[in-house]
């Protein structure tokens, strides 16, 4: 399971890679900047090849109203892909920072001998083949006899939402599995140092509760006090 899990997440490097979601390699990099590079200037020429076929659409009468929603999102897609490919380059700092972060909270977790276990490939693997199953089956109809016009020249867009979104579930997996290791390892920190660990809420009740009865019983007891003290000097 270990030895999936690691091939999962090198081809979902290599993948993330291929279509531009990952910011620039350092300078000191040369060779691998200069491919992202060319990379990206492949995705940028495709984008623009996608936008003047929008454009050469919008010049024709559209006949109904699914034509129309059709190009917008047509567009709207090429522009998104198009912004995916900017968010990689200019947010390189503010993913670098995070980056340094994931390493200090996994040193500090095995430190602790906190050790997580991912479950990518048993969530990811599966999202992936759906979605190629349905690409395929998709290929072969519009082979036979066509459906959409742009379905062939707009998969390897739809390719890069998708994986987008697959780069989105596994930040979140990642998240979730950290925040499990923490509670897993304040529960044994405390534990360990008998340490204070806040009650339940029936359990909250119960003292809240307790504290009300025992206001309640000094305010008798003062006003008792009070009463035998005015009796006396009488």
């Amino acid at each position: 399971m270990k030895t999936l899990e690691c091939l999962t997440c090198r081809f979902l490097e290599v993948i993330f890679s291929l279509l531009a979601l990952v910011p620039l390699p350092p300078i000191s990099q040369l060779g691998w900047l200069f491919l992202s590079l060319a990379i990206r200037c492949c995705w940028i020429v495709y984008i623009i090849y996608l936008l003047d076929v929008a454009i050469s659409f919008s010049w024709v009468d559209i006949e109904s109203v699914g034509n129309a929603v059709g190009t917008m999102l047509f567009v709207g897609n090429s522009v998104l892909g198009f912004a995916l490919l900017l968010e990689s380059v200019l947010k390189q700092k503010t993913h670098s920072q995070l980056e340094d972060l994931r390493v200090q909270t996994e040193l500090q977790l095995q430190r602790l001998g906190m050790f997580g276990r991912s479950r990518h490939a048993a969530y990811l693997l599966p999202l992936i083949g759906v979605q190629f199953t349905c690409d395929l089956v998709r290929l072969v109809t519009n082979f036979g006899e066509p459906v959409s016009p742009v379905f062939n020249i707009s998969l390897p867009l739809m390719w890069l939402l998708r994986y987008r979104y697959v780069q989105l579930v596994q930040n979140v997996m990642d998240l979730n599995q950290r925040s499990i290791q923490l509670r897993r390892s304040l529960l044994c920190l405390a534990s360990g140092n008998d340490l204070w660990q806040p009650y339940g809420v029936h359990e909250f009740l119960q003292l809240q509760a307790c504290a009300h009865l025992r206001r309640i019983f000094e305010c008798y007891e003062t006003s008792a006090t009070a009463m035998d003290g005015n009796a006396g000097t009488q």
